[in-house]
């Protein structure tokens, strides 16, 4: 992947809108990413507005095909000059036949045969596939509830035969609540007692408002739609007062919906409105793994109730929503290794910074108390911390966990050295500036040109030391 600065100061914006601007910039300067002096192989995709700017999508083909990862993302300030490309652009792919010989049918029972039977197919696309040698290929996006599972399967569109299987599984390992019992009690010795009432007196719940209810009595609303595995446990309440505790099925779906619709209008609030702006769908009790995730190709949430319920806590529920914004914005974010640990980074600092408030001392910086509670040996009990003292590359460890902790370290310290307002636009906005495949220094590059979008660089030198402290290597200029 290439990632460079147009020139300093912006490229003189062309005439015409955003995405005429950036072509003109692209047909001037191609050479730099290798891309052919016509853009002949490169379709309009998208213009996406942003509080820094607008971002112009452009999709390599052969045809009329797909060429898979072969995208473009130009960054425009506001006058429509350009500040960075970021390139996945595949150079050299031939001019192959678009024709297939084999049906989709067949390559979506290929598919499924090498995952299992319980996967089902949700979509089939054809896409050229130009990882070594170039291929038509059927691309199957395949689905599993139990186990959970999701997955992209490349099969070749001539000979029938699997080239490859890209698991697409964004996952949460653990559980939390925000506020939780054990953080609104200050209560480490709190133990889940097999979904008991009684173990969570009724000082550790709160009351608040569930906006953006439609009129259906279901927790179904602009921005999250939350259901139960059965529908005969859906939650429904026709005087839309939904008053549950923990031993009720329903009380999850309560604690989902609250917080993806308070997590969407947070955001809004800070200028992004089309930033995963939709109905966020999320089955509160959808696996009996202690486990939760979200699937790119359903687009789903699914929340698992091993150990403490995965419902039951803020910070789980969050992490899960924080691998949906990123997949609105950057869709298959997470393609590499350091792609997918800043996902897991930037879920747990989006689950912090929606339940920071009123959280002190050895709390602030821990993840998910209450679901830690059923495997951690910790005071507090944590699924994982951001004041941890990784760096890279020295802490690597080629787990999307573990080396996420490097990436939510330097979020959080730009948190703190920011403020929370700051930061979260920072973090934000610069998902704008990704490609599916970005690293940890794609990252902090797209951090910086948040930063002169949005406030013509004033933190730029903050922004740098801190990224320098975890030993991620800037390459801006």
């Amino acid at each position: 992947m290439l990632v460079a600065l147009a020139v300093a100061g912006g490229a003189a914006a062309a005439p015409g809108g955003p995405g005429a601007k950036a072509r003109a910039f692209l047909v001037a300067n191609g050479a730099r990413y290798g891309l052919r002096g016509d853009l002949s192989d490169l379709r309009d995709a998208a213009v996406v507005a942003s509080p820094g700017g607008t971002h112009a999508h452009f999709q390599q083909v052969v045809g009329d095909v797909p060429v898979e990862g072969g995208v473009l993302n130009v960054g425009l300030d506001s006058a429509g000059n350009v500040l960075l490309v970021a390139s996945d652009y595949k150079a050299n792919v031939p001019a192959i036949s678009t024709k297939p010989a084999s049906p989709a049918a067949a390559a979506i029972a290929a598919a499924r045969q090498s995952l299992g039977a319980g996967a089902q197919a949700v979509r089939s696309e054809l896409v050229v596939y130009a990882e070594g040698t170039a291929a038509l290929a059927w691309k199957i996006a395949l689905s599993s509830d139990d186990p959970p599972g999701s997955w992209d399967v490349f099969v070749d569109a001539q000979h029938g035969a699997l080239l490859a299987t890209r698991n697409t599984l964004r996952q949460a390992d653990g559980r939390v609540f925000n506020p939780n019992p054990v953080v609104t009690l200050q209560n480490n010795s709190l133990r889940d007692q097999n979904n008991s009432a009684a173990a969570v007196p009724s000082n550790g719940y709160s009351v608040v408002t569930l906006l953006g209810l439609d009129s259906s009595g279901y927790l179904r609303g602009s921005y999250a739609n939350a259901t139960a595995k059965l529908k005969r446990d859906n939650a429904f309440a026709s005087n839309l007062s939904f008053q549950y505790d923990r031993s009720n099925v329903r009380f999850e779906q309560v604690m989902a919906y609250y917080h993806i619709d308070r997590t969407q209008r947070y955001i809004q609030s800070l200028g992004f409105a089309n930033v995963n702006n939709r109905q966020q769908t999320v089955v509160a009790n959808g696996t009996t793994a202690d486990n939760s995730f979200y699937s790119p190709s359903t687009k789903q949430i699914t929340l698992g109730t091993g150990g403490v319920d995965d419902g039951e806590d803020a910070d789980v529920i969050v992490h899960e929503y924080g691998h949906s914004v990123q997949d609105n914005q950057v869709p298959g974010f997470g393609s590499t290794s350091e792609g997918g640990a800043m996902g897991e980074g930037f879920g747990d600092y989006l689950a912090f910074t929606m339940s920071e408030a009123g959280q002190t001392g050895s709390y602030r910086a821990c993840v998910a108390e209450w679901d830690a509670t059923s495997y951690s040996s910790s005071t507090p009990p944590c699924l994982r911390r951001l004041d941890g003292n990784k760096v890279y590359p020295t802490n690597i460890a080629n787990e999307v966990h573990a080396d996420g902790e490097i990436w939510s370290r330097a979020l959080y310290d730009i948190w703190n050295a920011q403020g929370k307002t700051i930061a979260d636009r920072l973090v934000l906005q610069s998902h704008f500036y990704l490609t599916p495949s970005a690293n940890f220094t794609a990252g902090a590059n797209a951090i910086i040109t948040a930063d002169r979008a949005l406030y013509s660089g004033t933190h730029e030198t903050s922004l740098r030391s801190i990224f320098s402290a975890r030993g991620i290597p800037v390459t801006i200029q």
